[in-house]
């Protein structure tokens, strides 16, 4: 049965990605919000059967993000009561964690920022959850901020810089700190966006030009991943429906 998918875009430059086109491959429809456009609204729980929240260069407690944080995380909690499928990415990933009740903070070990490997945890990779994920992946990292463990959650894996890099919750809320659902265009982007204010001194920022070298190698068997991880949130969403 063909599903309802809506995004919710923070920035023009941070969009759903591959996950736009997994969507399109399994006939399915694909909308979005474009939050910096004045007087957005965001969609009612009824339009949508699967809600993704993109990342963005914003911090969630920043004030220019507090409004629509706000109402993002109200929309969020509400579409959880209801067995809704939610993704969170990036930025959209600490406002689900916050919805669920975590706490949103600086990093302790300072930005993350390029290519760097995701260890699964092996609670995540058994039979009930996701199988086929391998030990790691290398995964794209922007963010500055981190949130805490859901309470009820799975913890997805963790990097040297970031221990919780994602979770599941109740079969139905997947968030990664990380972004898998990144195309090479993509990432070109977000560096062409970033690379006249980025600070390359601390220990987990890569260079640009590593960066840009990680994209040709790595965006394949992320899209693979990210693909067969979709594919079981239809499923575990076919369960609560």
């Amino acid at each position: 049965m063909p599903l309802r998918i809506h995004c919710i875009q923070h920035a023009a430059h941070y969009n759903g990605g591959m996950i736009e086109d997994w969507a399109l491959a399994h006939g399915h429809t694909y909308t979005s919000t474009h939050l910096w456009v004045t007087d957005t609204l965001l969609p009612q729980t009824n339009q949508f059967d699967w809600l993704i929240c993109t990342g963005g260069p914003l911090a969630v407690d920043s004030a220019l993000a507090t409004a629509w944080v706000v109402e993002e995380r109200n929309l969020i909690k509400e579409a959880v009561k209801i067995d809704k499928v939610v993704i969170g990415l990036g930025q959209g990933a600490q406002i689900v964690a916050s919805a669920l009740g975590a706490r949103v903070h600086s990093n302790p070990a300072g930005p993350e920022i390029g290519w760097f490997p995701v260890k699964f945890t092996e609670e995540v990779r058994g039979p009930r959850v996701f199988p086929f994920l391998p030990e790691e992946v290398m995964a794209m990292h922007g963010h500055y901020q981190t949130f805490d463990l859901p309470v009820g959650a799975k913890l997805l894996g963790s990097t040297a810089a970031t221990w919780c890099q994602g979770f599941l919750y109740e079969q139905q809320v997947l968030a990664m700190q990380f972004h898998l659902e990144w195309t090479e265009a993509d990432v070109q982007q977000i560096i062409d966006q970033t690379v006249g204010t980025l600070d390359t001194s601390p220990k987990h920022v890569q260079s640009v030009s590593t960066m840009l070298k990680g994209k040709e190698v790595y965006v394949p068997e992320a899209r693979q991943i990210l693909f067969k991880m979709l594919d079981r949130m239809a499923e575990f969403g076919d369960l609560l429906a």
